[in-house]
């Protein structure tokens, strides 16, 4: 799944939970706790890859900074340096799935409260 279409996904998906039928309406709260999860799990195979790229673009950067006659510490920060976009969008998404699998879940507990509930276990 494409990273925009995911992370559009979540937020909407957010947006559904945090509504007034969110917090009642136990078929629309399991509907988008589901959902949230499918395009959070794919927004985290995304970050996967971008934290491979992290990886590799720093030792990269690094190798060529040394083969430019740099000294070690002057080499590390070229690297760090070289990979800072990659780096905020690993801590935007973090957050953003951090975010996503608490929303998840609060839900959780919320649905099964209301479960309990609307069985007369409360």
């Amino acid at each position: 799944m494409d990273l925009e279409i995911a992370l559009k996904g979540m937020a909407s998906s957010k947006n559904a939970l945090r509504s007034q039928k969110g917090i009642g309406s136990l078929p629309y709260m399991s509907e988008h706790m589901d959902r949230l999860a499918a395009y959070t799990s794919a927004v985290e195979d995304h970050l996967a890859d971008f934290e491979y790229e992290q990886e590799v673009e720093e030792r990269n950067a690094y190798n060529r900074a040394i083969n430019n006659k740099n000294s070690p510490s002057a080499s590390e920060k070229v690297a760090k340096y070289e990979i800072a976009d990659v780096k905020a969008t690993i801590k935007r998404l973090t957050r953003l799935v951090n975010s996503a699998w608490k929303l998840v879940d609060e839900k959780k507990s919320r649905f099964n409260h209301l479960e309990k509930e609307a069985k007369g276990q409360v």
